[in-house]
């Protein structure tokens, strides 16, 4: 299981130091300061509101690859038999981290990685969905809180003394060959990161889940101490927990 480390990735990148933790309330919380009746009463009468554009109808959630997609479009670890033997065979785990700096001087960072799962893929897709379970994968969560009204995970990760606050979008989206969580950071460290985890059927019994993130910054919020080997070590352990729990638990 050496090469189980793309799974925690995204959990593990982004860490403050302990003391600017903030309450949990903060990233939900709005306050808002309505005039008394008393004063309302007092003003005059409200005009009547200008008609508003209909807005544009928001868009059907589309998984990000098409089961047909030629080879130039399909996740590198899919076109090499290679990697693709190791991860059915030695049960690996492929991860890719790339950073490039851009033209117009930000820094854009990208994250891939897959393995296989002995689970059917509807059994993984609900179980990873479970977000309030993520607790009990790894003591890495120190806070996880899910809005189903509002579609909104936060999270509140620790690794080697930093942690990380974020709050994220979640967008589900399932077909029979593939299903995927699609997100995007929405505050917090990496505000702006888009990606998901892709579930795609490859047996009755076994899925391959990926893992794909981007994030385009002026500088990356990562601390040096866990760009390297830290980090890897940290991210082996969650992805074995990870993955232990989709296999052992059910749904």
């Amino acid at each position: 299981m050496a090469a189980a480390r793309w799974a925690s990735r995204a959990h593990c990148t982004g860490f403050l130091k302990p003391n600017l933790i903030v309450s949990l309330m903060a990233g939900f919380c709005f306050v808002g300061a309505p005039l008394s009746v008393a004063s309302a009463a007092a003003t005059k009468a409200i005009p009547p509101l200008k008609a508003t554009p209909t807005p544009a109808p928001t868009p059907v959630p589309r998984l990000s690859i098409q089961k047909d997609a030629p080879a130039a479009q399909k996740p590198y670890w899919q076109t090499r038999k290679d990697l693709q033997k190791k991860m059915r065979e030695d049960r690996a785990i492929i991860v890719s981290v790339t950073q490039k700096d851009l033209p117009d001087g930000k820094v854009e960072l990208k994250m891939n990685g897959a393995g296989h799962i002995a689970r059917p893929k509807d059994i993984c897709y609900l179980l990873a969905q479970d977000f309030a379970k993520l607790k009990e994968v790894s003591d890495h969560f120190r806070v996880v809180t899910w809005d189903p009204k509002t579609e909104r995970l936060f999270v509140i990760t620790e690794a080697l003394g930093y942690q990380s606050r974020m709050l994220m979008k979640i967008t589900p989206v399932s077909e029979d060959w593939r299903s995927e969580i699609q997100f995007e950071v929405v505050w917090g460290h990496f505000t702006g990161m888009k990606g998901l985890i892709g579930f795609e059927k490859i047996g009755p019994r076994a899925t391959e889940v990926s893992f794909t993130a981007t994030y385009i910054a002026d500088e990356l919020p990562i601390p040096k101490i866990l760009m390297g080997f830290a980090l890897e070590v940290v991210t082996q352990k969650v992805a074995e927990k990870m993955r232990s729990y989709i296999e052992t638990h059910s749904k």
